[in-house]
């Protein structure tokens, strides 16, 4: 048996599945961590964008009062308040500029689960280019599992695409031959019958209406149709 650690198939095949319930587990923790990891980065994200606008924007100035104006003085009150509006209007152009990247972003996904969804009808209802296309889908599941369990998985799964492409490209140029061999066949059967429609041929010929050999000249049926002939002629002439 196997590695010699195995005495017997049965034990063989129940390690099997034992190690296919283990992937599968594994699988899905490594999903959720990801999930996990994307949802932390996402805040992540956040954050840091929030520092950069606070960072560009400069430290925050708070409102002075009236009577901390009229103490500053008419032209120091008019550049701080100056200053207050800067930044005010900083601040508002940054978070337009965030929140349009966000729904830019929003629409990107939006389109892009649009475009998948459509490319899955069109195939699922594509049978000549992606034949077998809803019974391969618990294998295209499979490869996803394998993707998803790291880059060391990447060769495998390239050779897998390149072996469907490969697949795919032979099938249809099987599909081509056949259909060229179906149409030649149709031309060759439909010129056939031409021929034997022609004089000469294997059909009735202009003045045989029986077909076939012409009979012996001193046949009774060779007689018979010199006199056909002859009476052919002389309607002719009259």
């Amino acid at each position: 048996m196997w590695a010699e650690k195995f005495k017997t198939p049965e034990e063989l095949e129940i390690a099997y599945k034992h190690s296919s319930t283990e992937g599968r587990r594994l699988a899905a923790a490594i999903k959720d961590q990801q999930q996990a990891n994307e949802t932390a980065t996402a805040a992540l994200k956040a954050e840091l964008t929030e520092l950069k606008m606070s960072a560009e924007a400069g430290p925050e100035i708070a409102e002075p009062t009236e009577q901390e104006l009229e103490a500053m003085g008419p032209v120091k009150a008019m550049r701080l308040m100056q200053k207050i509006s800067e930044r005010k209007a900083l601040t508002k152009s940054l978070k337009e500029k965030k929140e349009a990247r966000e729904s830019e972003a929003k629409r990107y996904d939006t389109d892009l689960r649009a475009h998948i969804n459509q490319s899955i009808a069109q195939m699922k209802g594509n049978s000549k280019d992606f034949p077998k296309y809803i019974e391969l889908q618990e294998e295209m599941g499979a490869i996803m599992d394998m993707e998803e369990q790291g880059p060391q998985n990447g060769p495998l799964i390239m050779y897998l695409a390149a072996y469907g492409r490969d697949a795919l490209r032979q099938a249809a140029e099987a599909t081509k031959k056949s259909s060229e061999s179906t149409e030649q066949a149709k031309a060759k059967a439909k010129a056939a019958a031409v021929v034997a429609g022609a004089p000469g041929g294997s059909g009735s010929a202009p003045g045989d209406p029986g077909g076939g050999a012409a009979p012996d000249p001193d046949s009774d049926e060779a007689h018979n149709q010199r006199l056909i002939a002859a009476a052919n002629r002389r309607n002719l002439t009259l």
